[in-house]
């Protein structure tokens, strides 16, 4: 039986046949089984010491959908019994190893953009495996401006950390034009791979970069990014990480979808792990890339951006790796604000807004009030020296 540690940037995996009928969980305290994943066709009952029911276990947070994996935190002793004395280990796993094991499946992953903790703790809550730290919403969040290249690398890479730290699922940070040359590239790999982050899309615009679907953009040499897309590697390399990076072009605006094309195969033989051509406007575009690019391949779906917003299956059928709504819970979120703002100037009060609240037990739930308290009265001078 093996012991897992859990740090901030890992994850556990372990599989078990179909005929495990029973898992022994051991650790510190019954409230640090928080995620405890329930995957399988047979009845599977868990135990802590006395039986725990099913029902009275904390809510299932997070799934991955390689086939009979399951995913649990904090450190604990497990193991899965036939006969009470048959048991497989759980195996310790890096989050961006997670998020490549995750990305070798066939299906396509549908990805959506957070902005801040809070955002996060949501679409893991709903049950998204893979989330896409946005650099539009952390401008748009944290300074109220336009993505055109006004937030900082320590802002930028503040904003990751917080997220990456709030929740347990592999995230993928938007780092922008790596904040400089190859050598700023690879300061800024190395501090989002410490801040938890298991991959990053690095683009080849000019900087300050502008939203890949705005007017007027530029892109520096292929020469040049090709060094970039290198330099990560290297800082991944000499930080023993296995981060996943996204090479991104966005060329196609400015010297048409060849020499896009042309581009993230050079930044594929540099060593990026997925392809990412920003806004093509439509879908023969998005043909075409998959015809003539073998690498798995990035769709970024903006509402009111340039590329046609197509379904999950579509983007699957395309042959995209994953396809991404980076923006979408951006967008809601600041029109429900709109929407219950004016309706409170214009009613002068919350009445009848309840609907479209969320409860204060239900918020409290969410960003784990309860442990918090639990755990504060654990050194509490009552009961410090007990």
């Amino acid at each position: 039986m093996e012991v897992i540690h859990r740090n901030a940037h890992s994850g556990f995996i372990a599989s078990f046949g179909k005929n495990a009928k029973y898992i022994q969980i051991s650790g510190p305290t019954i409230s640090c089984i928080k995620n405890v994943i329930i995957d399988s066709p047979i009845n599977i009952k868990l135990h802590f010491g006395p039986l725990v029911e099913r029902s009275l276990l904390p809510r299932i947070l997070y799934i991955i959908t390689i086939n009979k994996f399951k995913v649990l935190k904090n450190n604990l002793i497990i193991k899965i019994v036939q006969n009470k004395n048959d048991y497989i280990n759980f195996i310790y796993m890096d989050k961006s190893t997670l998020l490549r094991k995750t990305l070798k499946q066939e299906k396509t992953v549908l990805v959506p953009g957070i902005y801040d903790a809070l955002s996060a703790k949501i679409a893991e809550r709903v049950g998204f495996n893979i989330l896409f730290h946005t650099g539009y919403g952390t401008a748009a969040t944290l300074l109220g401006v336009p993505d055109i290249g006004l937030v900082s690398f320590s802002e930028m890479k503040e904003r990751v950390s917080n997220i990456c730290n709030a929740v347990d699922v592999p995230v993928i940070a938007d780092a922008d034009t790596g904040y400089g040359n190859s050598l700023n590239t690879m300061r800024t790999v190395k501090d989002y791979i410490k801040s938890g982050a298991a991959g990053l899309i690095l683009e080849d615009q000019v900087w300050p970069k502008k939203c890949g679907h705005m007017q007027n953009k530029d892109v520096i040499s292929i020469e040049e990014m090709e060094g970039k897309i290198k330099a990560a590697v290297k800082s991944r390399t000499i930080e023993h990480s296995d981060l996943v990076i996204v090479g991104r072009t966005d060329s196609l605006a400015v010297e048409g979808l060849d020499n896009a094309i042309a581009r993230v195969k050079t930044y594929q033989k540099a060593g990026a792990d997925i392809l990412f051509i920003e806004a093509p406007n439509q879908i023969d575009d998005l043909k075409e890339i998959n015809s003539k690019i073998e690498m798995p391949l990035l769709l970024n779906q903006i509402e009111g951006g340039q590329t046609p917003i197509i379904s999950l299956e579509d983007a699957q059928r395309l042959g995209f790796k994953i396809i991404l709504f980076p923006l979408t819970s951006l967008y809601a979120s600041t029109k429900a604000i709109f929407d219950t703002f004016t309706s409170l100037m214009n009613k002068q009060t919350s009445t009848g807004l309840e609907n479209k609240l969320i409860t204060f037990d239900l918020f409290n739930e969410l960003v784990n009030h309860d442990e918090f308290i639990k755990l504060e009265k654990n050194f509490s001078a009552n009961n410090i020296n007990k």
